[in-house]
């Protein structure tokens, strides 16, 4: 007999469904299974996060088909994450369909046991970080409806999962397949609670960000453009042969460890082990010809830099840095709008996600917006309400401590935007 929580959560870790760890091996738990007519069979697997994991090609195809919608959960960038970030991502979540001999992921993302909210409850908490604000599911697009309802329904047999509750932060709701998996999962009775996380700004085909800026602000930017000329000759280059990209890459970390980052101790070159995932990443993406080093050089000399990462015709704008020396002459700005055009008149362009803060320098140059959110799936109402209002206290708890310090007194009792809404379990 359980005598507490406590002990039944380390029982269910001894049976295998969950580990704290990852573990050395290759074999997966099955959650649950079904067999359809035929000779097909689906399974909901639960994999250890490591090296064996993702290097084996069990997830190559997936991420190919439908890497675009969240290129962070490729095999590349989780091999280059895994372990070094401490985030959510001790294992891979998958939906495979077996036919024969033949095993074919259609849906995975990299999930942990985490705390959320206020007070902390246990989650399952899906990977999501500054290096990758972005938590949508790999979804073979081929099959997206057949495997949502798949997955929600092997999802709603599988109780340790949905007991606690799956939490994803940064889901674009905007997106119609994501739509298209909310709907599966309260088709089979699983409860979600959706709650605004913010607006981001992006760039789609056919704008032009520098005709969307006003007349005043296009005026200042062609002066601040001129007096950077006056020092010197200014370049813009971009970098997208491999070997070019490491060393434009090595520039960037330079750049960005003499800036303000540096000084506060957090740039990536600082950190050791941020270092090694952030090379290992850019290495990944750039050996496929899907990264880009775009620089501001005067004389030669970068002042300014920006990484863009590419998957299937969607852009993102990953980290930027520039010379803080320049800072009145905005390179960063001039970078960007050169960035912009750049990205719009590669072929199969499609979309490009700022991953920028809302409110930022980004918004007043990319117009457009999509909607993010907190998404929760639980088995019931009440675990749902339970975390979504967690998760809700612990934002304005955090809001009314930056209103404290900002000395804001009018705005630390206004609430944060996005009131949580939620879908009835049908």
């Amino acid at each position: 007999m359980m005598r507490d929580g406590a002990e039944q959560e380390r029982k269910g870790i001894s049976q295998g469904w969950i580990r704290d760890l990852p573990s050395p091996a290759i074999k997966p738990d099955i959650l649950a299974r079904e067999v359809t007519i035929g000779s097909s069979a689906w399974q909901l697997e639960l994999w250890p996060l490591g090296p064996k994991t993702l290097s084996d090609g069990f997830l190559s195809q997936l991420s190919q088909r439908a890497a675009g919608l969240n290129p962070f959960f490729s095999p590349a960038f989780l091999s280059a994450s895994a372990g070094r970030l401490g985030i959510s991502d001790s294992h891979l979540l998958a939906l495979v369909e077996t036919v024969g001999e033949s095993r074919e992921a259609r849906l995975a993302f990299p999930v942990g046991l985490s705390r959320a909210g206020l007070p902390p409850t246990r989650v399952m908490r899906v990977a999501s970080h500054p290096f990758a604000p972005l938590s949508f599911p790999l979804v073979d697009p081929d099959d997206l409806a057949e495997s949502c309802e798949r997955f929600a329904g092997l999802l709603a047999k599988a109780p340790p999962l949905v007991t606690h509750g799956i939490v994803f932060d940064d889901f674009p709701a905007d997106e119609p397949s994501a739509r298209i998996l909310i709907d599966a999962l309260n088709r089979h009775g699983l409860s979600t609670r959706h709650q605004a996380s913010a607006r981001r700004a992006s760039l789609l085909p056919g704008q032009d960000p520098e005709k969307s800026l006003s007349t005043k602000r296009r005026r200042e930017h062609k002066r601040q453009f001129r007096k950077l000329s006056e020092m010197g000759d200014v370049t813009m280059t971009v970098a997208t042969d491999f070997w070019d990209v490491l060393v434009r890459f090595e520039e960037f970390l330079l750049l960005e460890t003499r800036g303000w980052k540096g000084r506060k101790g957090t740039s990536i070159h600082i950190i050791r082990k941020t270092a090694a995932f952030a090379r290992q990443a850019v290495a990944a993406f750039a050996e496929k010809g899907h990264a880009s080093i775009h620089t501001v050089r005067i004389d030669n000399r970068a002042i300014a830099s920006l990484i863009i990462l590419e998957a299937n015709g969607r852009y993102f704008p990953w980290k930027t840095a520039f010379d803080e020396h320049y800072r009145t002459y905005s390179p960063g700005t001039h970078l960007m709008l050169s960035a912009s055009k750049w990205m719009l008149e590669q072929p199969g362009f499609a979309f490009a996600d700022s991953l920028a803060a809302e409110n930022g320098w980004m918004d007043r140059l990319w117009t457009e917006r999509h909607a993010l959110e907190t998404l929760v799936i639980a088995k019931s109402n009440k675990r749902a309400d339970t975390i979504i209002t967690a998760i809700a206290n612990r934002q304005k708890l955090r809001h009314m401590a930056k209103s404290a310090i900002r000395r804001d007194w009018k705005s630390v009792l206004r609430p944060p935007a996005g009131p949580f809404r939620e879908t009835p379990a049908v």
